[in-house]
């Protein structure tokens, strides 16, 4: 399955961003990721994969982002898949953009912070870890499959749970 989103997303995100083709692609080390047929479909492909550490969620500067979505889309309640769809698009497209400037600002300090903390949590961590987070995204539309409801996207998966 996640081999099939990157099958129908990566490439053409990258494309539909101007990324051309020597982008680098940031994804966690959830099992799916890092399984042989997603390895494969990588390399196959030549995309290269930026190496990240395990449970890292203070790492990655959109994880306070799909926080913020993640209790803005709750708090509006859907009840389903089309109600889903519009809030996480209304909601995401609310997120101010200084917001997200200052997360990719704080970078270099979340890498000092992991550092000294000799790869121990560090604040950067507190908000994050209450969201599933599945590599960087923009939306496009969802899919539904099994009990969870994923987005299909530019960059890698986002699971919304309620």
């Amino acid at each position: 399955m996640y081999r099939d989103i990157l099958d129908e997303n990566l490439l053409q995100s990258a494309l539909d961003l101007r990324l051309g083709r020597w982008f680098i692609f940031q994804q966690d080390n959830d099992p799916k990721h890092t399984a042989k047929i997603s390895k494969e479909w990588l390399q196959d492909n030549s995309v290269n994969v930026l190496e990240w550490p395990s449970q890292s969620p203070d790492l990655n500067p959109i994880e306070h982002l799909r926080r913020d979505l993640k209790m803005a889309v709750h708090r509006r309640f859907p009840s389903n898949l089309m109600e889903l769809e519009r809030c996480c698009k209304e909601e995401w497209a609310k997120l101010a953009k200084d917001r997200c400037a200052k997360f990719v600002a704080s970078y270099s300090k979340r890498l000092e912070a992991v550092i000294a903390a000799k790869g121990a949590s560090t604040k950067y961590c507190a908000k994050a870890v209450n969201t599933y987070v599945h590599g960087i995204f923009i939306f496009n539309k969802f899919a539904k499959t099994s009990s969870k409801l994923f987005s299909r996207c530019h960059y890698g998966v986002l699971c919304v749970e309620f």
